[in-house]
């Protein structure tokens, strides 16, 4: 029991925010959206006299610039962020089949999502 609450005090932010971005949506989500699942799944712990939303918007702004960065940011004016290496799947599944349903696109990042985990 004592381990399991070390790791999820020593967890960062980004390691939490890449367990929700690749455990608990199909689709890019705002910062407000994974602080959220954050919370309700306990997967870290927040102390009092910070902002969480503060620091784990800093942290997905500053991971989602540069070759090296664990996020991806969508172009545009919301803050929409997926895992850098599902979106570079995207970005070639739509260069292949461009004039393909949304439907479709969803269902093949699922489907990569679930090969990338086995």
């Amino acid at each position: 029991m004592k381990d399991k609450q070390k790791r999820k005090k020593e967890r960062t932010w980004a390691e939490a925010a890449r367990l929700v971005l690749e455990n608990y949506s199909d689709a890019p989500m705002t910062p407000k959206q994974i602080l959220q699942v954050i919370e309700a799944e306990g997967l870290k712990e927040m102390r009092s006299g910070t902002s969480p939303l503060a620091c784990l918007n800093a942290m997905l702004h500053s991971n989602s610039r540069g070759g090296e960065g664990l996020f991806y940011k969508l172009p545009g004016r919301i803050s929409l962020f997926t895992l850098k290496v599902y979106n570079v799947m995207v970005q070639q599944f739509c260069y292949v089949s461009a004039h393909q349903d949304k439907c479709i696109l969803r269902a093949w990042l699922a489907s990569v999502r679930r090969a990338c985990d086995s």
